[in-house]
């Protein structure tokens, strides 16, 4: 089970921490307010040994499974205002 949770530079979030999470817990907001992307960190954290989970992220977020795999799209996407120079 999942305590805590901290995102930094990762999508729309530059530093996100949630404390206290319990073993049912619903993220609800607007559209383009992040839920997605928390779902994609953790996803990501738990499934980073897969050489394909970058692709399938990436595929995923495409709509439709397809996914024409550059860098770029696959890449950027992932950091805080596509701004991979803030590691």
């Amino acid at each position: 089970m999942i305590k805590t949770l901290r995102i930094q530079n990762f999508r729309c979030f530059q530093d996100l921490s949630v404390k206290d999470l319990s073993p049912i817990t619903l993220f609800g907001g607007r559209n383009n307010s992040g839920k997605s992307a928390i779902l994609e960190a953790v996803f990501l954290n738990f499934g980073y040994r897969n050489p394909n989970i970058f692709f399938a992220l990436a595929a995923g977020r495409n709509g439709n499974g397809n996914l024409q795999a550059t860098p770029e799209r696959i890449w950027d996407p992932l950091f805080f205002d596509f701004n991979q120079t803030n590691l």
